[in-house]
Parts: C-alpha cells; sequence; structure tokens
C-alpha cells in the first residue's frame, strides 16, 4: 500500500515521442549540398536518356542532370518485371506478386501507367509456380525482338511439385500479349532448355539462341553438359548448332541478362559467363563458328581458395571490348572491381581510378558511342569517354549527396560526403573542396587538433595508408597484413589520433570471431586476439603493443593528455587502464562486467571524466564518472532503447566542457557535464541520419544538421543550421477524439521544465532528486469556445514489468481501473470551467517520489461526453 500511494503523488507528467515545433522553428535555415549523387541508370530508357533513380534524367550523355517527375515501376506495391519494346517508347512487363496468376502489363511512354493486357481465351501465360509464401518464381521478360510489331519473349515456371529453373517454358507473343504460344525445347529426354539463356541475335531479329542442359547429373569431375541451339523463325522450330559440347560446372542463373549474351559484331559474337561462384568460367564464340574459345578470368577471379559464394561476375559485352564487374556476395569482404578485355587481348586490364570507391558498381555503355561508359557506384556517377582509360564526374545538376558525417573543428566545419571532404563555412552557405580525400579512399579519421587539417584513410584493398595534410603531398605508407581485410562500410582497423601529437597513431584491429575481423585475405588462421598497434611516425612504420585483453573484444580510447596511457572499455570485464603503452593493465571498475556498452568517451579534466552508455535489457543509460571509474552517477536514463544516445563533447575552456545529446528529435545540451540536461534544439523533420549533427566552434549555440526535404516527388537532401534566438519552447501534441477515435484540429502544447532549465520539451529524464515544472495549454476546437468542461488529466505508469494507469483530480490521484474504454470515469483535474479561445493549465511542479516512466495525457471533456486530449504524450523518466 505504501508504494502505491507513491506511485500516485508521482501522477503529474504525460508523453510520448511527438514531432516538435516550437518559436523561431523557422530559423532552421536549409543549405542546398554541392552537385553529386548516384543511382542506378535504368538501362531501358538508352538511347532516348539516361534515367537515374527514376528521379534525374540526362539529355547530354551525362554532361548535366535535371529532376524529373518520379517514374512510377510498380503497380499497387507489386514489383513488375519489365523490358522496353527497342523500336518504340513502348514497356512491357509481367507481375510477380504471390497469387499465382501470371499478369502482363504495358505502358507507353515513361509516365504512361501499366494497363493489363488481357489475352484472348485460351491464350494466356499459366500460372506461375510459388515457392515459397514469399518468393514468387519463373515470370520474367527474357527478350523483345526489334520486329514489326515486337516479338516478346516470357519465360514462366509452371506449377510443378518443386522449381527449377529446368522446368521454365518460354512463351511469344507478336501481337502485344493478346495471344502467347509455348516454344519447347527438343523432345530428346535429357536434354531441357535453359530458359533464361536465350538471345536474340541483334543482325537477325528472328533468330534465337539459347542453351540447352545435356546431362542432368554431374560426371566424376562434377562437370555438366551443354550445347548451342538455334532457330531462324522466332522459336518455331530449334536445331543444334555445329559448335562442340560445353563441359563446366553448373551454370548459375542469376538474370535473364548476366548468362548467355550476344554482340552485333559481323558474324554476331556469343559470351558465356556461367557464373559459378567457386569456379566461373567465360566463353566466347560466333554464329558461324563451331568452337567455344575458353577466356582468361579477370585477376580477381583467377586465384586459388575462392570459397563457396565467394564472388560474382557480371559482363558487358561491346563491339570492340568485354567488360567484367567483379562483385563479392558478401560486401564485407571485398571491393567490386571493373576489367576490360579488348578483342584483341588475352589478358584482363583492370580499370581503376581515384574516383572509384569500393562497391555496387554499375557499367552502361553509350548505345550510340561505344567508346563512352558510364559507371554508378555508391556514391558518385562517372563518364568515360575512352573506354574506361579515364574518368570524370557526371554530377552537374545532380543534387542526391548524402552527409555521412560532420566533423567541428576549432576554425571551420567539414563534412565527408559521397567520397570528398568539403570546408563549411558562413554557417553552410560556402561549401569549398578541401582536396583532402577522393573516393577511392576509405576515411578513417581526421586530426582536427592541428593547425592544417590531416585526413587518414585506407586504399581500398586495405594495404595502404593514406595520409593527407592541407598544404602538402598526399603520402601512402605500407601497412601490415593486419590491416588488409577491411569490410566495405566500415574499416576493421580503427585508427585513433592524439591530441599532444602530430604523429602518435593508435589502431585497434578486432578479433577474428566475426565477419567483421581483420586478417589478410590470403591467410587462412584469423586473429584470435584483438591487437593494439602504435606508429609514431604518422603510419610510416607500425610496433604490436603487448596486451593482456586476450580473446576479449574491447574499445580503445588513448589519453587526450598523457602519452602511452590508455582506457579501454573490455568485454565482461570493465574499464581497465595502461600507463606503459598497453604493456600492462589495470582494473578501474568492474560496474560494467557483462553489460553491452554503446559509448565511451574520456574528457582530458582533471581527474579524467568518464562517459558510458551502457544497455542494460532494453534500458539505456548514461553514466558518468569523475574520479576516473571509482564512482558513477547516471545522467541520463531511458526505460527503452528504440532512440540510441548521440554524444559529442565540445570544449569551453580548460577543465570545462558542454556536452551534447541528440535525443529522439530534440537536441539537449548539459553545462554541467552530465548533471542536468536542458532542451535547446529542435531538430529538422524528417531526420535522415540521428548521428550527423555538429556544432559550430565558434558558436556552441549553432548547430548543424543533415535532413531531406521533398520538392514534389524528388527527394533534396541538404544540411541545415540553427541559431535559436528565442527560448520559447512551442510542443506541439497534436489532438486527438477519444470519443470518436480520431484527430481534430484542437491545438494542445505542453512541456516539462527541470529546474536548472530555461526550457522545457515534452521529454525528460530526471532523477528523484529534480524538480520538474509540467504545463499544458489548450486551444479548443472554434465551436467549443465557451461551453462549459471539465479538464482532465490521466497518466499511464510504467515501472519494472508492470504498468497501471492513473487520475489525476483536485488535490486527489485515482486508479484508473477501465482506462481508455469508459471515459464518463475520469475525475476532473478542474471541473465546470468556460472554455477559452486559450486554457493554460498548471500540471505538476515538484519531485517524484519513484522510478519509472510516465506518459501523460490531458484535454477537455464537454458535458455531452466529448473527450479531446493530447495525442502524443508527454514523457518522462524518472531515475
Amino acid at each position: 500500500m505504501h508504494f502505491y500511494l507513491r506511485v500516485l503523488s508521482l501522477l503529474s507528467l504525460f508523453c510520448l515521442i511527438v514531432p516538435l515545433s516550437w518559436a523561431g522553428e523557422d530559423e532552421w535555415t536549409m543549405f542546398d549540398l554541392p552537385d553529386a549523387g548516384t543511382g542506378f541508370l535504368d538501362t531501358s530508357a538508352v538511347p532516348s536518356g539516361l534515367i537515374l533513380s527514376n528521379t534525374y534524367q540526362s539529355m547530354d550523355k551525362g554532361e548535366s542532370w535535371t529532376a524529373i517527375q518520379q517514374i512510377d515501376y510498380s503497380l499497387n506495391n507489386r514489383s513488375i518485371r519489365y523490358r522496353k519494346d527497342p523500336t518504340a517508347d513502348i514497356w512491357y512487363g509481367v507481375d510477380n506478386d504471390f497469387s499465382g496468376i501470371s499478369a502482363f502489363y504495358k505502358r507507353i511512354g515513361l509516365y504512361g501507367k501499366w494497363a493489363e493486357v488481357v489475352a484472348d481465351n485460351g491464350f494466356a501465360l499459366p500460372p506461375i509456380q510459388i515457392v515459397h509464401s514469399w518468393v514468387a518464381e519463373g515470370a520474367d521478360i527474357l527478350a523483345i525482338a526489334p520486329t514489326q510489331p515486337a516479338t516478346i519473349y516470357a519465360c514462366v515456371t509452371p506449377i510443378t511439385n518443386g522449381y527449377s529453373y529446368l522446368d521454365e517454358n518460354i512463351y511469344r507473343s507478336q501481337d502485344g500479349g493478346k495471344r502467347w504460344y509455348p516454344i519447347y525445347s527438343l523432345e530428346k529426354p535429357v536434354n531441357r532448355f535453359l530458359a533464361r539463356t536465350l538471345v536474340v541475335d541483334p543482325n537477325s531479329p528472328n533468330t534465337l539462341y539459347i542453351l540447352g542442359q545435356e546431362t542432368m547429373e554431374a560426371d566424376a569431375n562434377g562437370k555438366y553438359k551443354y550445347k548451342l541451339y538455334t532457330s531462324h523463325n522466332a522459336g518455331n522450330d530449334w536445331t543444334e548448332t555445329a559448335h562442340n559440347t560445353i563441359e563446366t560446372n553448373y551454370i548459375a542463373l542469376l538474370s535473364t541478362r548476366n548468362t548467355l549474351s550476344a554482340v552485333a559484331t559481323t558474324p554476331t559474337t556469343l559470351y558465356l559467363n556461367t557464373n559459378n561462384p567457386t569456379s566461373s568460367e567465360l566463353f566466347q564464340t560466333t554464329v558461324t563458328g563451331n568452337i567455344w574459345e575458353k577466356l582468361s578470368l579477370p585477376s580477381a577471379l583467377d586465384r586459388v581458395g575462392l570459397v563457396q559464394d565467394d564472388l560474382s561476375i557480371e559482363l558487358i559485352p561491346s563491339k570492340t571490348a568485354l567488360y567484367a564487374i567483379i562483385s563479392p556476395y558478401y560486401q564485407y569482404e571485398e571491393q567490386d572491381r571493373l576489367y576490360k578485355l579488348t578483342h584483341n587481348s588475352v589478358n584482363w586490364t583492370e580499370l581503376t581510378s581515384d574516383l572509384f570507391p569500393s562497391t555496387y558498381y554499375q557499367l552502361v555503355i553509350d548505345s550510340e558511342d561505344e567508346n563512352t561508359l558510364y559507371l554508378t557506384t555508391k556514391e558518385n556517377i562517372l563518364k568515360s569517354s575512352d573506354e574506361g582509360e579515364s574518368w570524370q564526374l557526371s554530377k552537374k545538376g545532380l543534387k542526391n549527396r548524402n552527409i555521412e558525417k560532420l566533423f567541428s573543428t576549432p576554425t571551420t566545419l567539414y563534412a565527408l560526403t559521397n567520397g570528398e571532404l568539403f570546408q563549411v563555412t558562413d554557417k553552410g552557405k560556402t561549401w569549398t573542396n578541401s582536396n583532402l580525400l577522393f573516393p577511392a579512399i576509405r576515411f578513417q579519421t581526421i586530426n582536427t587538433t592541428l593547425e592544417a587539417t590531416k585526413v587518414y584513410g585506407y586504399t581500398k584493398d586495405c594495404k595502404s595508408l593514406y595520409v593527407k595534410q592541407q598544404g602538402q603531398e598526399a603520402v601512402f605508407h605500407p601497412l601490415p597484413t593486419t590491416f588488409h581485410l577491411c569490410s566495405v562500410d566500415r574499416t576493421q582497423v580503427i585508427l585513433h589520433t592524439v591530441p599532444y601529437d602530430a604523429k602518435t597513431l593508435y589502431a585497434v584491429a578486432p578479433a577474428g570471431n566475426s565477419p567483421y575481423s581483420s586478417v589478410d585475405t590470403e591467410q587462412t588462421d584469423k586473429l584470435t586476439t584483438p591487437q593494439i598497434l602504435k606508429s609514431t611516425d604518422d603510419g610510416a612504420t607500425w610496433t604490436t603493443l603487448y596486451t593482456l585483453l586476450n580473446q576479449r573484444q574491447f574499445t580503445l580510447v588513448p589519453d587526450p593528455i598523457t602519452p602511452k596511457t590508455l582506457y579501454a572499455s573490455v568485454e565482461a570485464l570493465g574499464i581497465m587502464r595502461s600507463i606503459d603503452d598497453g604493456a600492462t593493465w589495470e582494473l578501474l571498475t568492474d560496474k560494467f562486467a557483462g553489460i553491452k556498452l554503446y559509448d565511451f568517451k574520456v574528457l582530458p579534466t582533471t581527474p579524467r571524466t568518464f562517459l558510458v552508455v551502457q544497455r542494460l535489457g532494453e534500458q539505456l543509460t548514461l553514466l558518468k564518472s569523475t574520479d576516473e571509474g571509482r564512482n558513477w552517477v547516471t545522467s541520463i536514463q531511458r526505460l527503452d532503447d528504440f532512440y540510441p544516445f548521440v554524444l559529442q563533447a565540445h570544449k569551453t575552456s580548460e577543465n570545462n566542457y558542454l556536452l551534447y545529446n541528440l535525443v529522439e528529435d530534440i537536441l539537449y545540451k548539459s553545462s554541467d557535464t552530465g548533471d542536468s540536461w536542458c532542451p535547446i534544439i529542435p531538430f529538422p523533420l524528417p531526420q535522415l541520419n540521428i548521428p550527423t549533427f555538429a556544432i559550430d566552434s565558434t558558436d556552441d549555440n549553432t548547430v548543424y544538421a543533415y535532413t531531406y526535404t521533398y520538392d514534389g516527388d524528388l527527394v533534396k537532401y541538404m544540411v541545415a543550421t540553427y541559431t535559436p534566438t528565442t527560448k520559447e519552447f512551442v510542443n506541439q501534441l497534436n489532438a486527438y477524439n477519444l470519443t470518436t477515435n480520431s484527430l481534430n484540429d484542437a491545438i494542445i502544447t505542453g512541456k516539462i521544465q527541470r529546474d536548472s532549465c530555461e526550457t522545457g520539451g515534452r521529454y525528460a529524464s530526471v532523477p528523484l532528486s529534480a524538480t520538474v515544472d509540467i504545463q499544458g495549454s489548450i486551444e479548443p476546437l472554434p465551436e467549443h469556445i465557451g461551453q462549459t468542461a471539465d479538464i482532465v488529466v490521466y497518466a499511464l505508469y510504467a515501472f519494472g514489468s508492470g504498468s497501471m494507469y492513473f487520475m489525476l483530480g483536485d488535490n486527489t490521484i485515482q486508479v484508473w481501473e477501465h482506462a481508455m474504454e469508459n471515459t464518463s470515469e475520469l475525475i476532473p483535474f478542474k471541473q465546470g470551467i468556460t472554455l477559452q479561445a486559450k486554457n493554460d493549465i498548471p500540471l505538476y511542479k515538484g519531485q517524484f517520489l519513484a522510478a519509472g516512466r510516465l506518459y501523460i495525457s490531458f484535454g477537455y471533456r464537454l458535458a455531452d461526453g466529448t473527450v479531446i486530449v493530447n495525442k502524443k504524450e508527454l514523457t518522462v523518466d524518472i531515475f
């Protein structure tokens, strides 16, 4: 009963997670990013123009881009597999939903709507095979021949006892999909056509080629036999060509465009890509020849020790050269590579450029000029006019830049975007390429404590360290083998700079028991012990430091002032310190043994201040210690882990730091090193990337954030700056009619304000010792102004594994037994008031008596029973 009463005395908060607006909201200033971006090119639109990711178009061969209306390639959220008629502005597609019904569609023009083509009775495509409830197979447009009218070839997997690509049937339509006729393989019982290898001879539109699988079982060497077949009358009759039998491992039919391909040389050239992940083979022949010539492999594939599902190869043929993109199946193991094989060469040449990042390559050959290539990568679009020998960025007018990180330095702001590093001045107005970085470098860290900024990164293969300081030439240092395997999205060996020495670096190589381990690509053994390495000559040479942290993952933080002093949060142990460069370690605290730590920071105060973010169950807690880990106090505690902490420290003077913490969509500041937190800035919504914010080094009231807006269908990525000119918060909570379960236009706002803050937000995390002031304001619907109403207040209190609803009355608190079911049970907080145009309501002021979380709602109840409350609650975590 005593606990019950203590719980009741808590009741005066109400909160949830809501979009926020306040006076001064228009002080966010949005700035367009410099031109650049990426996406996937829709090859079906060539040669009428280059279409990029449905939102940009280039009509001048990539010299400039203009935003276009979004192109709809789907139908009612269902995937359409489509191809363009090569002779007309018409697209044809087949549906791939899970109904099992094959549907055929037609669209006229880029912005036309998909319309189903209903086949004549008895001539429709058959139902397709459903492999699983989430996988539909066997519906594809294989090819469209440029006949008049166009001849469309589709493959359909019929309903069988089990899916196999050998069961796929081919259908042909020569009247736009009104009548479909099956094309059958030869009647040899051991022969099956591989439907997805069907190609149309570009020099003869009624001539087709296809592979037939001659043996259903592999021989003693694991080989299968394949033959080439042709039809000269659009598939009515098929004959075996004179070409020799191909004996190879199974052919992986990954798509309709990547196995057998034809090039309009004289005579027509055919290329075969087996795409077997463990033993890829490439073959070439002409349609008038009889020998399949085995081609050499690009160097990325021509090595021993490939494991299952290692690498895939995509062939892109032209009349003068053959191009290949080698891609990893697992993006943390390798990077994409681009190769070229000219028709008079035996060996492949790797095409490289400083503009190439690591992954997600797509190559398109200009249909009007085969010397011109377009390459889309993870970060940029590139163009070559000399068959890939040199490359330039294609970015004019393109607004698809992606901000990876913002860095605040003592003199300026830097933005890492699309493999380049920009200086941002004039509070976001001016962007200048620093020329400190280029896309082929895997960015690692930036040293901003020097007069001239210095950038570190790895080459794509992680075998060299890139060092570039402003005003100096770039330097490349060879790296030990420990560095050589790094992932695509995050480099594995983590670099640390130190403020006290411009040439001292520490590196952390994690153990090899995860896919993100650091091992040389040619090694079979993996690191079983995390390693700490040190360089005192800016990365030219490295020494592996002895460590007692065997077989444990850890986060390293070099001391920001004292050389050779290291701190580490160690998995399952706690926080440790070494004062001799890792030779010996002492355990400072075992408080966090067995607890996951999301963040660990060391502030250069005297003594050092530690900040950690821990996760315990679904609870996230920010704790701080001002005596190097001996004693800890809770700074913030959230009873959920939905929104992670994003913590930054900003030095204002010696031994004094401002802390900034982004929680949900509000930026909080602490001027007392985490003892209390006050909301200062609402973040622009929608937020693209929560961690992407930075504080202006010359004005700690100015914040930079990465966001995006919509210009019609076009997404525009932007950097926004905010300098508050008012302290007044207006936390819009929206209004909800509990009686009709609907939103309405009443305006309800509220705030929770700590005694140490000048402002209040709609969320707070406070200790039991803090005094809070909770305020609400209601602007009722116009038709309700002047009516008599009761003000009602209720809250959901969550504690431990339980929860309960309470109602707040005039000097009383009661449990709401039938919460949200019977609003007539709500006791009045203020009874019989006359609703004004604006009604300010003091909800609670004081301290709380028990820990937990409160979700607070308030509003008004009319005489007819209508109850209108805030849709988004006020929320407080109490610890």
